[in-house]
């Protein structure tokens, strides 16, 4: 991965936060560690969790010093050994001080129980597929544009398959449980509708049915339903 930039940093972060990422900042997480997959890891995560800014009246720096503990201890490292990697100038100044190591247990103990620290924790639990599930939407979404836009075939002939391959129904591997998460009939309709298009102009292209000039320029007409108990009733002059 290559270095974020000011832009990028920024646009992960509140409004209100914006101008106080500089340059220092930017320049300090692209070097956060010397080890490349580390720095890596904790970089990914410092855009993946932003969102914790949004939770609390927080300065940036202090959140990017949360992610980095949070990314050594999710690859496996104990509090301690979290707490020097992200603090080292901080570790060695209460030693060199002659902190006994019960004081030093106990800084480093409150600052694992730290709020924005906690709150981060909780977020690496939840699955990354849900964490992200707007940007995989997103992605669907410009799948789908580029079936229906594309100028080129094989594009368009790609699209089409990514589109059928992520809106295909998962197979059942077990027991199933009967839940009724309020799904509407209008949601299955257009999920129905995407797929069959995309299997319907998957198979034009190959049978040289249609050209790529006829599929684009097909318009989606939107169809307004009337309810029936809304039509005024007919008089009755007898």
């Amino acid at each position: 991965m290559s270095d974020l930039t000011l832009e990028q940093v920024r646009a992960a972060v509140p409004q209100s936060l914006k101008l106080s990422v500089t340059d220092d900042l930017v320049d300090k997480l692209n070097k956060i560690s010397t080890e490349e997959e580390e720095r890596e890891f904790i970089k990914d995560n410092f855009i993946t969790y932003s969102m914790v800014l949004r939770e609390g009246k927080y300065r940036v720096e202090d959140y990017m010093n949360a992610v980095t503990y949070v990314s050594y201890k999710v690859l496996g490292l104990t509090n301690k050994e979290a707490y020097i990697k992200t603090f080292p100038h901080r570790y060695n100044a209460m030693v060199l001080k002659g902190m006994p190591d019960k004081d030093i247990a106990s800084q480093m103990s409150a600052y694992h129980r730290n709020k924005m620290v906690q709150s981060i924790l909780e977020k690496t639990i939840i699955p990354f597929h849900i964490l992200n599930q707007d940007a995989r939407q997103e992605a669907l979404n410009t799948q789908v544009k580029l079936m229906m836009t594309a100028k080129s075939e094989m594009v368009r002939m790609k699209a089409a398959d990514s589109v059928l391959a992520h809106t295909e129904a998962p197979t059942a591997t077990g027991p199933l449980l009967n839940v009724n998460i309020g799904k509407s009939s209008a949601m299955e309709d257009l999920e129905r509708t995407i797929t069959d298009l995309a299997r319907i102009q998957k198979q034009a292209i190959e049978d040289n049915l249609v050209s790529t000039r006829d599929i684009a320029e097909q318009r989606i007409v939107e169809a307004e339903v009337v309810d029936s108990t809304d039509e005024p009733e007919e008089e009755d002059y007898e």
